[in-house]
């Protein structure tokens, strides 16, 4: 580990190990994701306003100071990117319920409903801490699992 952590060092070394990193990131996350698709417990807990349905995986919580959840997004209309169709969308999000603050670390696109289909686009994201804006799926599913916590 010492050996590693040394030949990062050098400034040419910091981008080798944040695109390192980001990329272990999203290996975990995509394991954790087949992991999920096995058990998921799949609980519907919103819908916004362009008739997108929001569901959680219950089964799949996990608590600490910050909550990790899984979120499905089933949508009403496909979205289309390039030349592809995208259904649902599977999102591994942190929730920090003392201050109601919420971020994504990845996302899996897929061609079918319920994150089945083709995986059409996978996306690592290292998104800042937002506050769950009133009145949206950001904000139930805080309500959601902080009340659970």
């Amino acid at each position: 580990m010492k050996k590693l952590l040394k030949s990062f060092q050098s400034n040419s070394n910091i981008k080798k190990a944040n695109t390192f990193f980001r990329g272990l990131a999203l290996v975990f996350a995509s394991i954790m994701l087949l992991h999920s698709k096995a058990r998921a417990d799949w609980q519907r807990f919103s819908e916004n306003e362009l008739g997108d349905i929001f569901f959680y995986d219950k089964a799949d919580i996990k608590k600490n100071d910050i909550v990790t959840v899984w979120i499905l997004i089933n949508y009403q209309s496909p979205v289309r990117v390039n030349k592809s169709i995208i259904q649902s969308t599977k999102v591994m999000t942190q929730i920090y319920c003392k201050d109601k603050t919420i971020r994504s670390l990845a996302s899996f696109e897929y061609s079918g409903f319920n994150g089945e289909g083709k995986l059409i686009r996978s996306v690592e994201s290292s998104e800042a801490w937002t506050v769950a804006a009133p009145a949206t799926p950001e904000e139930d599913i805080v309500q959601v699992v902080c009340a659970r916590k």
